[in-house]
């Protein structure tokens, strides 16, 4: 199989790319910090930069993954949680930051991909920390 996976420097990410990686699969990885661990494994690529800076996603996730047509699974992982309050505690900032990498980054890397006329045969969306209470 061949993958996109945001979020690999730590956490789940990571842990899915190590997993799909021990399967022999190719794995495309994305993440704000560094996968040094994971870029030691030739079936591993990895671009670091930060999703939420738009301008650089659309600049250089096309060179990153050119001549790939196709993947068969790209997963959305890299996100951010943040405290667990009531909404009227939560400033409007933090809530911004919150839906930037969430969500728009998200979409932003899925309508690249798409322009970019990847075949896409499935999405997973999630948050690595969504499951933990405070």
């Amino acid at each position: 199989m061949q993958l996109v996976i945001t979020g690999t420097s730590s956490g789940i990410g990571h842990g899915l790319a190590e997993e799909f990686l021990a399967r022999g699969d190719q794995v495309w990885g994305m993440s704000r910090r560094a996968a040094v661990e994971l870029a030691r494994n030739d079936r591993y690529r990895h671009l670091q930069l930060d999703l939420t800076d738009y301008e650089e996603v659309s600049r250089r996730v096309p060179d990153f993954l050119a001549g790939v047509s196709r993947f068969d699974l790209v997963i959305l992982n890299a996100g951010v949680l943040g405290q667990i309050r009531w909404m009227s505690e939560v400033d409007v900032e933090e809530m911004k930051r919150g839906m930037e990498i969430n969500v728009w980054a998200n979409k932003v890397l899925l309508d690249l991909l798409f322009e970019q006329g990847k075949d896409v045969r499935q999405v997973v969306g999630m948050s690595t920390k969504a499951s933990l209470r405070s």
